[in-house]
Parts: C-alpha cells; sequence; structure tokens
C-alpha cells in the first residue's frame, strides 16, 4: 500500500469518525473510488439521521443505496405504520432505479408497496401503479385491497383485482351490489369456476338473479341440475339442497296462478 493510500485511508476514517459524511462524500467522488464505497457512504449518512429521528434526511440519503445495499436493510428501519409515509418514499424511488439495466425492486418489494398504499388507502396511487405494472407476489393483500377499492369506490380496479386473483365472493358482489351487471355474473358463474362453486354462488345470490334475469338464470338452472344429475354419489346431499333450490326460483308461485 503506497503512502497516499494511507493518507486517503486516514482522511476517510477522520471524516467518518467525526460524522463528516458530505464532505467524506466529495472527497471519494473526487478520488474516483467505487460506487460501493459511496453508498455505503450514504448509508452511514442515513443512519446518522436514523438515530436523529429524521426520517425524511435518513430516506434522501438511503434511496441513493440502492443497487448497493440490501433493501431489507432499510424496510425493517420503517416498518412502524407510523412511519409508512417514509416507507413509501423509499419503495416509489427503489423501483425507479437500475443497475447494469436491471430493476432493482423486485415483485416482493412491489408488493410491499402496494400494500401499503392500500393501508394508507391511496387508491389513486394504487391504481396509477397497476395501470402499468403487476405483482404477482403472493406477499400482496389483494383481498384487503379489493374491499378498500370498493369503499373508496374504485369500483373498476376492485373487480380487476378480484378478477385477477379469483376472488369469486368478492368480485361478484361488486358486479351484483354495486354494478348490478347481472349478465355478467352470470357469464362469470358459468366460465369461471367449478360445479361447487357454481352451485354455492346460484344458492346465495340465485333469488336476485332470477328477479333481474330470469331467462338467463332459468339457463343456468337447468344446466347446473344437468351437472348435478351426473354428479359423484357422495356430494348428493348437497347436490339434493340446490335441486330443491332450483324448484323454488323455477316454481311459479301462487300469485302467478
Amino acid at each position: 500500500m503506497c503512502i497516499r493510500d494511507r493518507d486517503n485511508i486516514f482522511k476517510m476514517q477522520t471524516f467518518f469518525s467525526r460524522q463528516f459524511y458530505d464532505i467524506a462524500l466529495r472527497f471519494a467522488k473526487n478520488q474516483g473510488y467505487d460506487r460501493s464505497l459511496l453508498a455505503e457512504i450514504q448509508r452511514l449518512h442515513g443512519d446518522y439521521y436514523y438515530t436523529r429521528g429524521d426520517f425524511e434526511n435518513a430516506v434522501r440519503h438511503y434511496k441513493e443505496t440502492a443497487g448497493f445495499i440490501e433493501p431489507s436493510y432499510i424496510v425493517r428501519k420503517f416498518l412502524d405504520i407510523s412511519q409508512i409515509d417514509y416507507l413509501v418514499t423509499y419503495l416509489e424511488d427503489l423501483h425507479t432505479r437500475k443497475l447494469d439495466d436491471k430493476k432493482i425492486a423486485d415483485e416482493n418489494h412491489t408488493a410491499l408497496l402496494l400494500n401499503c398504499y392500500v393501508k394508507q388507502k391511496a387508491i389513486d396511487k394504487l391504481d396509477h401503479f397497476l395501470s402499468t405494472n403487476t405483482c404477482e407476489s403472493d406477499l400482496f393483500d389483494t383481498e384487503t385491497a379489493v374491499k378498500v377499492c370498493r369503499e373508496k369506490g374504485y369500483l373498476d380496479l376492485a373487480i380487476k383485482l378480484a378478477f385477477q386473483c379469483r376472488a369469486h365472493d368478492q368480485y361478484l358482489r361488486i358486479i351484483i351490489e354495486n354494478k348490478h351487471d347481472y349478465k355478467k355474473a352470470l357469464e362469470y358463474l358459468r366460465y369461471s369456476m367449478g360445479v361447487r362453486g357454481k352451485i354455492k354462488y346460484m344458492l346465495e345470490f340465485g333469488e336476485m338473479l332470477m328477479k333481474n334475469e330470469p331467462e338467463l338464470t332459468t339457463e343456468m338452472l337447468i344446466y347446473l341440475v344437468s351437472l348435478n344429475n351426473l354428479a359423484n354419489e357422495r356430494n348428493g346431499s348437497v347436490m339434493l339442497n340446490f335441486n330443491r333450490t332450483c324448484l323454488l326460483y323455477t316454481s311459479p308461485s301462487p300469485r302467478d296462478s
């Protein structure tokens, strides 16, 4: 190691010991040190602000560590619900960064960001993000996202999410109770689930569907009864109850006779 290198190491150690992180960063850049050292200086500067409760400045420096410091190191610092805004700031920035032309944020970071949007009830941000991105991670709490979207009136987004995650109950409730699109509900029932699912939801929504789409609902009931007759004997009790329900839906009432 040459004298110059030893001198530089001594200077850096002095900067760190005195917490002169801005000076250390400028010095490292001027000396042409690699990006991993620059990221480490930013991490130390972020930690400095974090320990003093200055989370805004901490995040400002943590953002500059992307690609070199494991994101989980920063994420763990902001998992408390009271610090969710800072976590969102960091994760949003992480999704804009690349290293060697590869995205730094993975599907779990995306799931965490979307869950944060849901907790904040920032459905406009959730909607905007999902319009250009997808989330394949099981960590994304889609069920809660659908509920919040429905509560906030983002029905189309709620329907989209429910359809993507095959949340049949929520999808049908929105389509029937909010959208009143009974024809679409029947189409979904016919093509998007197995026999047991069809029976379950026809028992639940059949009366309302019959009132609003009697012809299509009758067709659906006839179709299900035909499937019922082919069902395994061990499902008999469920099917028998369904057959009786079908008779109630399709038989004319005394007032009609």
